[in-house]
């Protein structure tokens, strides 16, 4: 461990409204699909394959991918680009979608029809019906387009490698997630090894599914203003929510209408993400504050795959803590017609060393 290095932060750098909206049919019909799981398809940039360690760094990229595609059934497919950095630790910029609240709620509730889970019962039982979100009382909710097409939205893929929005062609991606290997293990030849790549490269993709706040809007546009879906669970206490940038101000994750508080939100650590948890000891996955040395994983029990569940990602059976819920087979979509779409693409997940 360098001491000079210290912790990492995963800091917000900014947000950016494309500036588009789409009309698009829903295309949604009940019915089989043509396959059966969560498919998260990843393409390396030449910064990663032209790397001496490039097979131990797609191997760990790989593992990562692994660990979601055996834990969530939806029969969703998610595009990511994954290529190298030279500065911070984790940078996501990913595509997110206003599905409505409605649309949101209603996709939860097909969803836990199909898995039977207790965490996602949960979360609903705490989700008022009706067009307005609980945290806003707009009829909006912003989430990533892989959750919204978990959720049974037909959200197409609109980046390009190089980031640029579009429609068809070489706009083919979800997201594009840089990693600094230079700092990681495994990493580039001459890497610190300081930061484990798995870790790092779990707390992005927890973010290309949907994890992450809305806050702060500090881009002036108020597409921003809109809650994302993670904010729904976001409390001060029980029935009181927490949906503020507020330095200091108490934030906890609970699905039971904050009195259950499963981990808190940060909402002190200057720069970090507001959607990432507090630091913890021992490390664990989403912490804002990355540790040097600190090697965390996934696994079924930990709270961001709860996270994950209550956005609506079911679980396969095998992977949910007892009692263990029926394995879904296929996801069912609702027919719903046509909605009306505004797409972003959020610049942000950056993480800084902080000396």
């Amino acid at each position: 461990m360098n001491p000079l290095l210290g912790r990492t932060v995963r800091a917000r750098s900014f947000r950016r409204a494309a500036g588009v909206a789409l009309t698009l049919a829903v295309l949604l019909c009940g019915g089989s699909l043509a396959h059966a799981g969560l498919i998260i398809t990843p393409t390396f940039d030449s910064s990663i394959t032209s790397d001496p360690n490039a097979a131990s760094i797609e191997s760990t990229i790989n593992q990562a991918i692994n660990f979601y595609e055996t834990t969530y059934s939806n029969p969703v497919k998610v595009n990511i680009l994954f290529q190298e950095m030279s500065s911070g630790l984790g940078l996501t910029n990913k595509l997110d979608y206003n599905i409505g609240y409605t649309n949101f709620r209603n996709g939860l509730v097909a969803n836990q029809a199909i898995s039977g889970q207790t965490d996602q019962q949960t979360a609903l039982n705490n989700l008022p019906t009706g067009l307005n979100n609980p945290v806003t009382g707009t009829t909006d909710l912003l989430v990533s387009s892989a959750d919204a097409r978990v959720l049974g939205q037909a959200t197409p893929t609109l980046l390009d490698s190089n980031g640029n929005t579009g429609i068809g062609g070489s706009f083919i991606y979800d997201a594009i997630t840089s990693l600094n290997t230079s700092i990681t293990t495994p990493g580039s030849p001459g890497s610190t090894l300081q930061f484990s790549l798995l870790a790092t490269t779990e707390h992005e993709i927890d973010e290309v599914l949907g994890l992450g706040s809305s806050l702060p809007n500090n881009s002036g546009n108020p597409f921003f203003n809109n809650p994302s879906g993670e904010d729904l669970y976001r409390f001060a206490g029980s029935g009181v929510r927490s949906f503020t940038a507020t330095s200091g101000a108490i934030a906890f994750f609970s699905i039971d209408g904050g009195t259950t508080n499963l981990d808190q939100f940060n909402n002190t650590q200057n720069g970090a993400d507001y959607g990432d948890w507090v630091t913890h000891n021992p490390a664990q996955v989403q912490d804002a504050i990355a540790t040097p040395g600190a090697s965390p994983s996934l696994n079924a029990n930990s709270v961001e795959a709860t996270g994950l569940d209550v956005l609506g990602y079911n679980r396969i059976s095998s992977q949910i803590p007892p009692p263990a819920a029926p394995e879904p087979s296929t996801l069912l979509l609702l027919g719903q017609g046509v909605a009306l779409f505004g797409f972003a693409w959020r610049n942000q997940r950056k993480r800084r060393h902080e000396k």
